[in-house]
């Protein structure tokens, strides 16, 4: 049987994981390997990566179509949108779920963390950012136009529980 360097290597790594210094510092090398080369490797390199990519057209696409599909793939579309959109890290969005305790900060329900409902709410003149709620309260806010409106319902609904 022969050696299979990359299994080894592998296996090697798994047992010896690097210190985030050390990660930190392979980044710098890389880098700055990359800085150094970059010609060579954007000369040589970049025109047969482009054959291959034409060669192989249909196989990347459906690698590409079956990655999409993935919910790994949904997740990292998702905040890669919120990133675009509001200017919301990941570490950012979190840290807002997590000073919410995890819940709509209306009516108070448990919020999914990478699930399509729980939404950002934002100012849309401003573009702040108010907070994470779950589908129903941010549609419910749409609705109205001005925040008067919104007292005016909230007053609203106030007499109607004292008429009873």
């Amino acid at each position: 049987m022969a050696f299979d360097r990359k299994a080894y290597n592998r296996a090697w790594h798994q047992r010896h994981p690097l210190t985030p210094e050390q990660k930190n510092a392979r980044r710098i090398y890389l880098a700055a390997y990359y800085q150094k080369h970059k010609a060579k490797w954007k000369g040589q390199y970049g025109v047969v990566g482009v054959v291959y990519r034409q060669k192989h057209r249909e196989r990347i696409r459906a690698a590409n179509k079956r990655y999409r599909r993935t919910a790994q793939a949904k997740i990292a579309h998702r905040f890669a949108w919120i990133l675009r959109k509001y200017g919301l890290t990941l570490d950012a969005y979190h840290a807002l779920l997590e000073r919410q305790g995890e819940l709509c900060a209306i009516c108070q329900r448990v919020l999914d963390p990478v699930g399509s409902d729980t939404t950002v709410d934002h100012d849309h003149d401003t573009g702040q950012i108010r907070g994470l709620l779950c589908g129903v309260c941010n549609r419910g806010l749409g609705m109205f136009s001005t925040t008067e409106l919104l007292h005016r319902a909230g007053a609203y609904l106030e007499r109607s529980v004292r008429v009873k």
